[in-house]
């Protein structure tokens, strides 16, 4: 599936620190106490309902600590920021940054909004300001009570090498309206604390739903496919059959060493394949030998003579003598 068009989005932005283009939303030194801050999608009353599964590109280019933020994806049924959530006990879903005053290290972590009330993951992910996170966000709503959020965290785009898995159980079965990036806090402690800034983007929002899982299609001499989440993963280039990892994947989704490069080895009616450390041609033995294992072989094989003596085949000690 295609990703999620940026400039398609509603951009709320009274304090102008939004930039917004097709692929990426970046926010730049949003402060915490930034009011009503987001770029909405309005899909329509409980369309994310059930379970679902979105994935993400984040990166968090710079962060003040002592209580900045930076909500990289939610959902929600009110256009608001946080904090105008929590005092209308409203409800949301959350991927969020804080970095607190100690220790200082900006923090990822999902988080939930029931009725005003917040609930985050029992773990955290330490961030590091300019490197790209690969994300994938789902509900799972056959898991516990209510469900649960879970965020894999990656380091490359094939979503491959995993690093961290943020896991929250809900507290309520919502369904939700829109989806948001750069949502802002408008926090309200004081102290100075709420002019802590940060400064990040989101970037190739698509989203898939399960009702999807299994579906394959070609798009020229490709094959794409949905897994069991409905996640579009790396594709099949027909045209790359060679012995070589395809796209940078090397074990998981996907090694070109699903199909040979079709080079013909063998040249004579009768001939093997057989493996040492690549492909070989296995010759056809002379009439009359027969194929034997034999591993002091470069080939493991070999074709052998049987001993006879007047037309009586030789045998020593129950086996069969050949040279």
């Amino acid at each position: 599936m295609a990703n999620e068009d940026f400039t398609t989005f509603t951009e709320t932005d009274p304090g102008s620190v939004i930039g917004v283009t097709a692929s990426r939303v970046t926010w730049t030194d949003i402060e915490a106490r930034q009011d009503n801050t987001h770029v909405s999608l309005d899909q329509g009353v409980a369309f994310f309902d059930g379970n679902f599964a979105h994935d993400l590109t984040i990166s968090l280019i710079a962060s003040e600590k002592g209580a900045s933020y930076s909500f990289f994806w939610s959902l929600t049924n009110d256009l608001d920021d946080l904090q105008g959530l929590i005092d209308n006990s409203k409800d949301a879903l959350f991927v969020r940054c804080l970095h607190p005053n100690s220790p200082d290290v900006p923090k990822l972590r999902v988080g939930e909004l029931v009725g005003g009330t917040t609930a985050g993951s029992g773990t955290d992910f330490d961030l590091t300001t300019g490197i790209i996170y690969y994300l994938t966000i789902t509900r799972d709503e056959t898991s516990g009570s209510f469900g649960t959020l879970v965020c894999k965290i990656y380091s490359d785009a094939a979503r491959t090498t995993l690093l961290n898995t943020l896991t929250l159980n809900l507290n309520a079965k919502t369904d939700f309206r829109y989806v948001m990036v750069g949502q802002s806090y408008d926090a309200t402690g004081g102290g100075g604390a709420d002019l802590k800034k940060q400064t990040g983007y989101s970037e190739d929002l698509s989203m898939q739903y399960p009702s999807n899982a299994g579906i394959i299609w070609m798009e020229g001499s490709s094959f794409h496919g949905f897994d069991e989440n409905g996640i579009e993963r790396t594709y099949i280039h027909t045209d790359d059959v060679d012995d070589v990892a395809v796209n940078g994947a090397t074990t998981d989704p996907i090694s070109s060493n699903w199909a040979y490069d079709h080079e013909n080895l063998l040249t004579t009616k009768g001939d093997l394949l057989t493996y040492d450390t690549a492909l070989v041609r296995f010759p056809i033995g002379a009439g009359g030998e027969f194929l034997v294992p034999n591993s002091a072989t470069s080939t493991g094989l070999e074709w052998v003579g049987i001993v006879t003596y007047e037309g009586v085949v030789v045998v020593n000690e129950g086996q069969v003598v050949y040279t």
